[in-house]
């Protein structure tokens, strides 16, 4: 029990050590604003029972390359109904060109990046954003 504690732990120090490693400072310095300004966003309101299928469906998928994957395809899809309210505040404004720019680098990185605790709070920003986008008034 011991030695596969230890297995663990190094292994999830080499993980976190080869991903720092491997991203590039904007990628990192992206995943960090990210994750700040998520941190400030509330969303009010309840989804449709159909948007709320759909959030679930991704929450509840076990591989974190494929919850990323499907968290980016439901924020560009909730992305492509919308249209930029007045009520929308600055944080989420820059949130939402936050994650367009890294859609791309989010679904092609090194397996090892999704097992961070940053990929899984991207995933969950990507979620967030994407309810906030379906919840809004200037959806379709």
């Amino acid at each position: 029990m011991a030695a596969y504690l230890a297995y663990r732990v190094v292994r999830l120090m080499l993980v976190k050590l080869y991903v720092y490693q491997s991203l590039t400072s904007r990628t990192r310095s992206d995943i960090d604003k990210v994750i700040e300004l998520s941190e400030k966003i509330t969303v009010h309101g309840r989804p449709s029972e159909n948007h709320l299928l759909l959030l679930n469906s991704v929450i509840r998928n076990r591989d974190n390359l494929d919850q990323m994957k499907s968290a980016v395809a439901l924020f560009e899809l909730a992305l492509f109904a919308y249209k930029p309210s007045i009520d929308d505040s600055s944080n989420i404004l820059e949130l939402i060109r936050l994650l367009e720019h890294f859609r791309k680098e989010a679904t092609t990185q090194k397996k090892s990046f999704y097992e961070t605790n940053q990929a899984k709070s991207i995933a969950a920003s990507y979620l967030l954003v994407s309810r906030h986008l379906l919840l809004s008034k200037t959806s379709l």
